[in-house]
């Protein structure tokens, strides 16, 4: 390769030091092993998870100081590798304006996609498919009664009507899962995936799964809340807590992602 050429793996991060070692560093080094010939740079947005982490001794740069490093370095190619679930505020205001302020430092700077589309459309129902089977690789045989709960974080912008497109996909082809989200209000609530419950009389066992890159602390405290709902609702609950990280099959997903933008550029 004539020209230096980076992949900046870009996450929101976490401070449980497990979940990193479990879900972030899996796909840094599924990246690094896919694309040897590519320097690999982790990069985190949260501001506060990166506080947190250098107060334990571990150092994680934003993307700007990433960026920053790679120009002083000399390098011309930079592909930057966004883990994150959908296009909300942290996609869009830590990565895609970041990349457009520093795109003229570069030859080439190219952002990839997150995990769901950045758009709804036609175009994009591949995608959710794709999601959908690899979420399937996780999802135990399941008997007569049982049901998935697929818990997301949600959001308030429209970038939030990407989850009811996930559940189609899941309906499609029959599959007995439903898509929640945490952010209070939203229509896909803890209240709105009650009620589909309710509708589907026949279920009885319920596996409750994070639809989140990680499971931390948060994760677990607003999955037992709603284990806890469906419990007092006379459902067993079988919990889950593994983030999408550990899951192979989206970590190949994220190489798809990084193979496209390779062809763009």
């Amino acid at each position: 390769m004539s020209e230096k050429r980076a992949i900046i793996v870009v996450s929101f991060g976490t401070t449980y030091i497990e979940s990193l070692d479990t879900c972030i560093v899996p796909i840094e080094a599924a990246v690094a092993g896919a694309f040897d010939a590519c320097a690999v740079h982790r990069a985190f947005t949260s501001v506060f998870v990166r506080g947190r982490l250098a107060e334990s001794g571990i150092i994680v740069d934003g993307l700007p100081d990433v960026l920053e490093r790679l120009c002083s370095e000399g390098y011309r190619e930079v592909i930057i590798a966004p883990t994150h679930i959908i296009a909300g505020e942290e996609y869009r205001k830590k990565i895609v304006s970041v990349a457009d302020a520093y795109r003229s430092r570069f030859d080439r700077l190219a952002v990839g996609r997150p995990l769901l589309p950045c758009e709804v459309d036609s175009s994009c129902s591949v995608d959710f498919k794709e999601v959908a089977q690899a979420i399937r690789t996780q999802i135990p045989p399941l008997s007569e009664g049982d049901a998935v709960v697929l818990l997301g974080h949600g959001s308030r912008c429209a970038e939030g009507s990407v989850y009811p497109c996930l559940q189609e996909a899941f309906d499609s082809s029959s599959d007995p899962v439903l898509v929640g989200v945490m952010e209070e209000g939203d229509a896909l609530s803890l209240d709105y995936v009650m009620r589909q419950l309710g509708k589907r009389t026949a279920v009885q066992q319920i596996y409750l799964m994070p639809f989140l890159l990680v499971a931390g602390c948060h994760t677990a405290k607003d999955m037992k809340r709603w284990q806890a709902r469906m419990e007092d609702a006379g459902y067993r609950v079988i919990p889950y807590l593994h983030g999408l990280g550990e899951n192979a099959a989206i970590r190949a997903l994220y190489i798809k992602r990084i193979r496209e933008m390779m062809d763009e550029i």
